[in-house]
């Protein structure tokens, strides 16, 4: 659905969640692809790094993977929880500061 909006055009694009998100940077990897080798039988890390060549470079990507993985991943629901730790992400302010 197209709307004017002000003087934005809304076309709800930011409601579809079809598109993928690039996990591994250095690689290209998807959190799609990610899904897809597990499926498909990829059970760790190791299988995901030989599979698709996820933490061969860099390595910051490994967690964010591994969440995925063990399907413990937020499905990039907003506020839904950090990769690294699985708790909602919070920005540390008080109501009252």
């Amino acid at each position: 659905m197209l709307r004017i909006v002000g003087n934005v055009i809304d076309n709800d694009s930011h409601l579809s969640f079809d598109s993928a998100m690039y996990i591994c940077i250095c690689n290209g990897v998807t959190d799609r692809e990610i899904r897809e080798a597990a499926a498909a039988g990829a059970d760790s890390l190791d299988a995901l790094r030989e599979e698709l060549g996820v933490a061969s470079c860099c390595g910051t990507c490994a967690c964010a993977a591994e969440a995925i993985l063990e399907g413990q991943g937020s499905d990039r629901v907003p506020g839904a929880g950090s990769a690294r730790t699985g708790r909602k992400v919070t920005s540390g302010l008080s109501a009252g500061a």
